[in-house]
């Protein structure tokens, strides 16, 4: 039980918290929708966008770029493969790695997969001028950064135990 010298939080006042809230809603709305029309996922559906973005790109690079766990974009990536929507192959530069580029089947999922992205992007900023958008934009960069630099805080922290 809580007594009144107990500190609580209100959650909805937190950045994080509102931030978390309005991501899943979006995430769950393109999730239904690259589902239904796709039958794929969203990691695959963000995966095929960062190809299409910075091809040719190693999977390794597709990870740091979208934030999302190795394993999962290697799950990702092979589920691209076997629908021929991607390729691999080896940089020629350092046989090891090895690059994704979009084939015309990918290029054309991706085309779709965009016009559907723009008009919910634009349906949900309706209510928000130019400029609103143009700050909001910038404010969001400047806090994933911030957001970077406190994680690899935390990491150093981790690694000497403290």
């Amino acid at each position: 039980m809580i007594n009144k010298n107990t500190q609580t939080l209100n959650l909805e006042d937190l950045f994080s918290f509102q931030l978390m809230r309005l991501s899943n809603v979006l995430a769950l709305g393109a999730s239904r929708y690259y589902t239904t029309r796709f039958n794929i996922g969203l990691t695959e559906w963000r995966v095929l966008a960062t190809i299409a973005r910075y091809a040719p790109i190693s999977a390794q690079e597709v990870s740091k770029r979208t934030g999302v766990d190795k394993g999962w974009v290697s799950r990702a990536v092979n589920s691209l493969l076997s629908r021929h929507w991607i390729i691999r192959e080896p940089n020629p530069e350092d046989g090891r790695i090895l690059k994704l580029t979009l084939t015309t089947e990918g290029i054309a999922v991706h085309q779709e997969g965009i016009s559907a992205a723009t008009k919910r992007q634009k349906r949900l900023l309706t209510n928000v001028s130019i400029t609103e958008q143009q700050l909001l934009m910038d404010l969001l960069i400047r806090l994933h950064q911030q957001a970077v630099i406190m994680l690899e805080e935390q990491e150093s922290l981790d690694k000497q135990g403290g």
